[in-house]
């Protein structure tokens, strides 16, 4: 079975995504049950969990709260068919995310190979086939810069059901 590991936002973060989720949602008629916003850090398949949680909990010892730089929202032309909020892939979060690989994949754990560490960003919301012909640029203004990462999540799915997060690992604050 695949797990998640996803970084989720403070409340104030929250709540501008939440927001231009609503924009898109009334704009281009996509799905109304958007998922919690998050960025997608890793995918691990069949982890042997009493590892996996002595390792997550020793690499993030020395992490604080961070922020990460917004830039846009894009429709991907993937096989999602999707609109994602763009972030700023450098800095503190392309380190934490690669350092963060390397540890798994050195640990043996069944990590996603081709995940682009390039392209980190938060899922917003899906289209319909016909609506992405018609999207080429999209154009949401957003009010807001950064946005702050104060916990690093592991999930058995990307849905907004309580249940589906197994263990919750806060960061240090500054």
């Amino acid at each position: 079975m695949k797990y998640y590991l996803v970084a989720s936002f403070d409340n104030d973060s929250c709540s501008h995504i939440e927001a231009v989720q609503k924009r898109i949602s009334k704009k281009y008629k996509t799905s109304r049950n958007a998922t919690k916003p998050r960025i997608l850090l890793e995918t691990i398949e069949d982890p042997d969990f009493d590892k996996l949680d002595k390792i997550i909990t020793g690499f993030l010892a020395p992490y604080k709260k961070f922020k990460v730089e917004v830039l846009n929202v894009s429709a991907q032309n993937n096989s999602y068919h999707s609109l994602n909020l763009n972030i700023e892939s450098k800095g503190y979060i392309k380190r934490f995310n690669r350092c963060f690989n390397a540890l798994l994949y050195s640990n043996g754990f069944n990590v996603k190979s081709n995940h682009n560490m390039d392209e980190l960003c938060i899922f917003l919301g899906n289209l319909n086939i016909k609506d992405q012909v018609n999207i080429s640029n999209v154009d949401i203004p957003l009010n807001f810069q950064t946005i702050k990462v104060n916990k690093i999540e592991l999930t058995k799915s990307l849905n907004n059901k309580p249940d589906s997060i197994i263990k919750t690992y806060t960061l240090r604050d500054y």
